[in-house]
C-alpha cells in the first residue's frame, strides 16, 4: 500500500512562520523559515530553494504595503564561512548580530587541525551490487536536507563529507536528492578505493549550527 504523504500550502507555511519571527523582532535567513517548518512538520518535504522563493516573494510584496516586513530590510551577507544569504533584520538592527550568533567566538581554522566533532547515530552501509553507495532520505533529514534539495559532498582526508550547505573553498560533488542520496560506482572508488562497507555519522560542527555527514571505510 503506497503512503499518502501530505501536501502542504508552502506558501501559507512561510507566511505563519515569518510573521512570527517578525513579531519576535528577529533576523533570519530563509533558510531559518525551512528549518522551523521541517521542525514543526516532520513530514515536510519541500526542497529549500522552495521555501527561499516564498520568502523572498513575501518580502518583495509586503514590504511597502505596511504589512509584515514594512520595517525590515534585507542584506547579503557572508552568514557562515563560504556560505552567503540574505539576513532579513530590522531596519535599525545591525544585521553582522546574526552572523556573529550564528558562529559565537569562531577563530580561524588551522588547516592542520579540523575542528571538534561530535558523532551521533553511526549507520553502517554496503554498497550496491552495482557499486554504489546510497544514503537513505530519513538519515539526510537529520542534517535539513530533504528530498529535491541540492547536496554538496567533499573528500576530507579518507572520509567523504555530505551537507546541505555548499562550501565553495572545497572542491566536491553537487548531487540531487531523491527518496536517497546516490553515490556512483566512479566516485565511490575515486574516494574509498576498492572498499565496500561504510558507516555513516551525522556529526555537529563546533562554532557552527551546520549538522553534516561523515561517510568512512570500514
Amino acid at each position: 500500500m503506497e503512503r499518502n504523504e501530505t501536501v502542504y500550502d508552502v506558501k501559507k507555511l512561510v507566511e505563519e512562520t515569518v510573521n512570527v519571527l517578525v513579531q519576535l523582532e528577529k533576523s533570519f535567513t530563509a533558510f531559518d523559515v525551512t528549518k522551523s517548518i521541517r521542525a514543526r512538520y516532520s513530514d515536510f518535504t519541500e526542497p529549500h530553494a522552495v521555501v527561499r522563493d516564498q520568502v523572498h516573494s513575501l518580502f518583495f510584496e509586503t514590504r511597502d504595503t505596511g504589512t509584515m516586513f514594512d520595517d525590515y530590510d534585507r542584506t547579503s551577507l557572508e552568514v557562515i564561512p563560504g556560505v552567503f544569504a540574505f539576513v532579513y533584520h530590522g531596519k535599525t538592527v545591525d544585521p553582522e548580530k546574526y552572523v556573529k550568533t550564528q558562529n559565537p567566538g569562531q577563530q580561524p581554522q588551522n588547516p592542520q587541525s579540523p575542528p571538534k566533532r561530535q558523532g551521533k547515530g553511526v549507520r553502517v552501509f554496503s554498497v550496491t551490487k552495482e557499486g554504489r553507495l546510497n544514503i537513505p532520505l530519513r538519515l539526510m533529514q537529520k542534517i535539513n536536507v530533504c528530498r529535491k534539495d541540492k547536496v554538496f559532498c567533499h573528500q576530507d582526508g579518507n572520509t567523504l563529507v555530505v551537507s546541505g550547505t555548499y562550501d565553495s573553498s572545497r572542491p566536491g560533488k553537487v548531487c540531487s536528492m531523491t527518496d536517497r542520496l546516490r553515490l556512483s560506482r566512479d566516485y565511490v572508488q575515486k574516494v574509498f578505493n576498492n572498499s565496500t562497507k561504510f558507516t555513516a555519522s551525522v556529526e555537529d560542527v563546533v562554532n557552527s549550527q551546520e549538522k553534516r555527514i561523515r561517510v568512512a571505510a570500514v
